[in-house]
């Protein structure tokens, strides 16, 4: 078993007993945070899930690569232009891996980051996503 797999699936693991623990004490998991608040958007059959979130300056984002492949998520100016900006690049991100970004403090609320996997550009499923900010 790689390393990332092993953190992986650590990771996973840790997270479902928080969440059982929480909801035993009555806190909320939502599909895109943990017990702790944190975002997560998962990638999975070349979706990502949710395809929007809704974050606020200095929030972390973690894309938790469920895939077959790896994936590169990288920031756009609008939909479906596949335009590196350079809010953000998530690297490559291995299958099973997982990467983190930081929404900059200077993201002003009301504003929208576009998002896509600069390896398959428009092949996704969900060729987007968007990180709406309040």
């Amino acid at each position: 078993m790689s390393q990332n797999s092993f953190f992986f699936k650590t990771n996973l693991f840790l997270f479902f007993l928080l969440a059982l623990f929480s909801l035993a004490c009555g806190k909320q998991v939502t599909e895109d945070t943990d017990t702790e608040g944190n975002l997560i958007i998962t990638i999975v059959e070349n979706s990502f899930i949710p395809e929007s979130i809704t974050a606020v300056s200095g929030d972390v984002i973690y894309f938790f690569n469920n895939d077959t492949i790896e994936h590169r998520i990288k920031s756009q100016s609008a939909a479906n232009l596949f335009d590196d900006v350079g809010f953000f690049d998530s690297d490559i991100i291995p299958q099973d891996g997982v990467s983190f970004i930081t929404i900059h403090l200077d993201q002003t609320s009301g504003s929208i980051i576009y998002f896509y996997d600069d390896i398959l550009k428009g092949q996704m499923n969900t060729p987007n996503g968007q990180i709406n900010i309040e």
